[in-house]
């Protein structure tokens, strides 16, 4: 599933904005009717995160984001070389 932000009208008229989850675009625009929403604006978030949430980024993402030593790469090089044989 894919995260979508959406600027929607509520019952009141009031624009609110938000991120769903949802299959495609269209998928989306049914929740938010079902909601009582009246949808203007979908967008897929493209990379984006949700506050506090790291659950797009992955392992060698986040390793190599902080750096790793000479010495740690040569043993995740040894070990890569050993898994591979």
């Amino acid at each position: 599933m894919a995260a979508f932000e959406y600027i929607a009208l509520d019952k009141q008229g009031k624009e609110t904005k938000g991120i769903v989850e949802g299959d495609t675009a269209k998928q989306v625009r049914q929740i938010l009717r079902d909601k009582g929403m009246m949808p203007l604006q979908i967008e897929t978030t493209s990379g984006k995160q949700e506050t506090g949430s790291k659950k797009t980024s992955s392992f060698g993402t986040r390793l190599l984001s902080r750096g790793i030593s000479s010495t740690e790469l040569a043993l995740l090089t040894r070990q890569l070389a050993t898994l591979v044989q």
